[in-house]
């Protein structure tokens, strides 16, 4: 069994993810060798459950992996892993990398210039011209159009790229063999000719509410932003945007109308520190200062001297209470501790991630960065 071979098994596995199998190879350092492990070696890898090492000792009882990789090769699908050259280095980054890469179209496009669509799926008329407004400049300017695919935003994204002879990559929150939405159906086939359409599940996995979040760490983390138009305030597309901070990514925000309940979520963005947006220009423009300041940061500043980061009194007495603990807490958690209101302690949270002071982690937890 190669090791590409044995990520994609892994992958197949139920109830195992990236980060279970990031804690395995820290032992066992090769995915086969996971693979090959008795169950009394895998229940000693801290956080390694009964259930996990039974899923794995037993995985025959999955479907069969050969039978999905030749399913692959006649449909056209590229597999990509982890341990694969053209796996997109910038996924590496992110804290739970997707074991494997489904990928139908052109996966040389998952590198480069590449900025995120998002937004709502119950759009209005101004929201709907912005976005083909800012996917037409994007093609021109040479970027890569990167979305979920969903209704509302993402397909007019997607639309207005492929309409404009583009790249665009659709990452869905279900398997390449069971494509969601539906109604999507021709245009991911039209995205493939120049783009891609992928996916880290297995081909037949159904879309459910635990994937789309899921596929929204790998739309921000292919991209080298993330811009969102129109989406309320617990949407999607916050949770893309939030997902971008954490990766130490920009985020891109346009204003609307305040009596849209859809542009709350980029109104909030916009206070709490994303850059408003009014064109394409705008966008490309923080990645050409960010350039420059990078060039003229790295020839006057030494090594060892580090950047202050201003914090407010409300935020230092937050960021006290988690040194104090050292641990990830809840926001629960962190206002209990600094008896801070929990909505004082929410919209200062989400304030300190784009400052890059501190990282959500998995179970709604929050980290300082070291």
């Amino acid at each position: 069994m190669t090791e590409r071979e044995a990520f994609f098994i892994l992958n197949m596995i139920s109830g195992i993810g990236p980060i279970t199998v990031k804690k395995l190879l820290t032992k066992f350092k090769t995915a086969d060798k996971i693979l090959q492990a008795d169950y009394k070696s895998l229940k000693s890898v801290s956080g390694i459950g009964h259930k996990v090492a039974e899923s794995i000792i037993n995985r025959q009882t999955v479907r069969d992996w050969q039978e999905e990789w030749e399913e692959c090769e006649r449909s056209g699908i590229e597999i990509i892993t982890q341990c694969d050259s053209n796996y997109p280095p910038q996924l590496l980054d992110i804290y739970d990398p997707p074991l494997v890469l489904y990928v139908k179209g052109n996966s040389e496009i998952l590198t480069g210039n590449l900025i995120a669509f998002v937004g709502s799926r119950r759009t209005s008329f101004y929201g709907v011209s912005v976005t083909e407004s800012f996917a037409r400049s994007a093609v021109v300017a040479d970027w890569t159009v990167v979305s979920g695919l969903a209704k509302g935003i993402d397909t007019a994204a997607h639309k207005t790229v492929v309409e404009s002879n583009g790249k665009t990559v659709a990452v869905i929150g279900s398997g390449l063999g069971h494509l969601y939405p539906q109604e999507n159906l021709s245009l991911a086939r039209q995205i493939c000719k120049d783009g891609a359409v992928i996916s880290e599940f297995p081909l037949k996995f159904p879309p459910d509410r635990r994937s789309f979040p899921m596929r929204n760490r790998i739309i921000a983390g292919l991209s080298r932003g993330t811009l969102v138009i129109e989406g309320g305030i617990k949407s999607g597309s916050m949770i893309t945007a939030m997902q971008s901070i954490e990766q130490g990514k920009p985020v891109f925000a346009v204003p609307g109308q305040i009596t849209n309940p859809q542009t709350r979520g980029c109104h909030k963005l916009i206070n709490n520190g994303a850059k408003l947006v009014e064109s394409f220009y705008d966008i490309t423009e923080e990645f050409t200062s960010q350039l420059s300041l990078n060039l003229e940061f790295s020839e006057t500043k030494k090594p060892e001297q580090e950047v202050e980061i201003p914090l407010n009194e409300l935020e230092k007495s937050l960021v006290s209470t988690m040194k104090e603990r050292s641990v990830a807490l809840t926001a629960d958690e962190i206002s209990e501790y600094s008896e801070i209101p929990i909505g004082q302690v929410l919209s200062t949270l989400m304030v300190l991630e784009m400052k890059r002071v501190l990282v959500q982690v998995p179970g709604m937890r929050y980290l300082l960065k070291n």
